[in-house]
This record gives C-alpha cells, structure tokens and sequence, in this order.
C-alpha cells in the first residue's frame, strides 16, 4: 500500500524520486515521479498518433495527466 505523502502546508502532494539514489548527496537526484510519470503519458500519447500540431500543448497533457496520477496513488 502506497502512503499518502501530502505537503502539510499546501495539502499538494510532494514529486518523490522516479528512482532514489544513495548518491543523492552529490546534487544528481535524476527525474521526478512526476516527471517519470509523465514521459510515459507522453509515450503513450504518442504511440496512439496523437498531435495536437503544438509540442506544448502535448507536454501540458502528459503533465496533467502525471498530476491525476499522482493525486490518485496519494488515495
């Protein structure tokens, strides 16, 4: 089971590391969860043929949909 991890402050919930790293110390953390969430929406967006004919706009969706990712593993 998967743990809420919420910002007391704001209630958003924190972007963890993709893959933590022991080395984390040396100012190398690599990609986010969100981020790593959102490469695989966009992988997938772009698998099925989607454009939106604006590289931003494709990105903005693979982030919100990283965002409803998260939101719905903080459950």
């Amino acid at each position: 089971m998967v743990k809420k991890l919420l910002n007391p402050a704001t209630g958003e919930v924190i972007d963890l590391p993709a893959f933590p790293s022991v080395h984390a110390e040396l100012g190398a953390q690599g990609m986010t969860l969100r981020d790593y969430f959102a490469a695989k929406a966009m992988q997938g967006l772009l698998a099925i043929g989607f454009d939106s004919a604006n590289i931003e706009e494709d990105a903005a969706a693979a982030y919100m949909m990283a965002d409803a990712m998260l939101k719905e593993r903080a459950k």
